[in-house]
């Protein structure tokens, strides 16, 4: 039966990918994607080796992100490692591992030819994708997934291709899932190990990677905003400030870099309407004016390390939230938003951060700056997975 099903689900993904591929070339344009379609989709990277100890697949940059335990425990023991990503976005933090192979992901019609001999892959959160378990598994490879989890948003779904997900579970030795909840659907969906360890992200060591001096007064910002985010805080953070006498500022971090110019523009209009100024921020961490963006990738640690007050975006919008662990660790307050379905493993590991509404922010701004910052409460449980590294070493 699970031959039945990936056979038929290979054909169709080929069939998709012809029918797409004009589509997909013309995407390939654009800013966005110009460098994950053509790699995934129409012409994948050769690989520099024909063989790996460890292969992550992470599909965006918070997977990227959370795979930084795995990478850290990998490398300890001198592994040799190639990590997979689906995003420009995901592919820029893979970068950042240094002695690591990062590829985008082919789309599953190349994956049985391309996929290299591994001695185990490591499916981070989310990403369940049968020919990919299949590829890895019939080159010998142990198939885990580490940090696994089901949202109640996506639930719905996973029940309706269950006989595709139990095909792609069969070839997994076994799942490391966040919750007792994930524990029951994975279950349910056909897994046949399914332990329950913890989120991962709890185990990332977040460390600056450059540390600036703290600017005086408050900092506040806006961190991992998507579009609609960055004016619902501009006028919360206006409203509260309007009420205070203590120096502060408001930055905007932009999760994805192809829309700086657009949130530029947008933060430079409105605050010259209300007779703010407006910058951009600079190398050293100086940023004098009102409002500032920050254009660049790869700061936002070393920026939470001087803020006071992280109003966290993704979760302002139906996006579904971005990692509260970062700021929570680096000791800032937090305020979020409501549409955190996709993080709701990682509120349950901390208290102190204070979610709301857009029409509750400038209040929620105000509270949170007379608690204490958030703490961390539960630990995870990756021993396991540690334990198959060792064995990766000796085998």
């Amino acid at each position: 039966m699970n031959l039945i099903v990936l056979v038929g689900w290979y054909l169709l993904a080929g069939l998709l990918h012809l029918i797409a591929l004009p589509y997909l070339i013309w995407r390939s344009r654009q800013e966005k994607y110009h460098l994950s379609l053509p790699a995934r989709f129409w012409k994948p990277a050769s690989l520099k080796k024909p063989s790996y100890d460890l292969w992550i697949h992470a599909c965006s940059l918070g997977e990227v992100k959370a795979a930084a335990a795995i990478v850290d425990e990998a490398k300890a023991r001198g592994l040799s490692i190639l990590i997979t990503v689906m995003t420009q976005t995901g592919y820029e933090e893979a970068k950042r591992y240094k002695g690591v192979e990062s590829h985008f992901l082919p789309f599953e019609t190349f994956l049985p030819w391309w996929a290299p001999q591994v001695g185990m892959l490591v499916v981070v959160e989310a990403e369940i994708w049968p020919i990919l378990f299949w590829s890895a598994r019939l080159r010998g490879a142990r198939v885990v997934m580490a940090s696994a989890r089901i949202s109640d948003r996506s639930w719905a779904g996973y029940r309706r291709l269950s006989f595709l997900y139990r095909a792609a579970f069969a070839a997994c030795s076994y799942l490391l899932v966040q919750r007792p909840i994930d524990h029951e659907r994975f279950l349910s969906l056909g897994a046949h190990d399914v332990r329950i360890a913890g989120n991962i992200k709890a185990l990332v060591r977040h460390q600056p990677t450059r540390f600036y001096p703290k600017q005086p007064g408050l900092t506040i910002v806006g961190a991992s905003t998507h579009e609609g985010e960055e004016i619902i805080i501009f006028e919360a953070w206006r409203m509260w400030r309007a009420q205070q006498s203590v120096e502060n500022r408001l930055w905007i971090v932009p999760r994805h870099p192809e829309r700086f110019k657009a949130v530029a523009f947008l933060l430079q209009e409105r605050a010259q309407q209300v007779g703010l100024s407006f910058g951009y921020w600079q190398e050293g961490g100086s940023a004098k004016s009102d409002v500032v963006l920050v254009d660049r990738m790869g700061e936002l640690l070393n920026i939470y390390a001087i803020s006071d007050l992280v109003i966290l975006g993704g979760a302002f919008v139906p996006v579904g939230g971005h990692n509260l662990l970062e700021p929570v660790v680096l000791g800032c307050r937090v305020v979020t938003g409501e549409h955190l379905f996709n993080q709701e493993a990682l509120l349950e590991l901390v208290e102190g951060v204070i979610v709301t509404t857009p029409e509750q922010l400038a209040q929620a701004i105000d509270e949170a700056l007379l608690l204490p910052p958030p703490r961390l409460k539960v630990e995870a449980d990756y021993s396991t997975l540690w334990r198959d590294l060792d064995g990766l070493v000796h085998a």
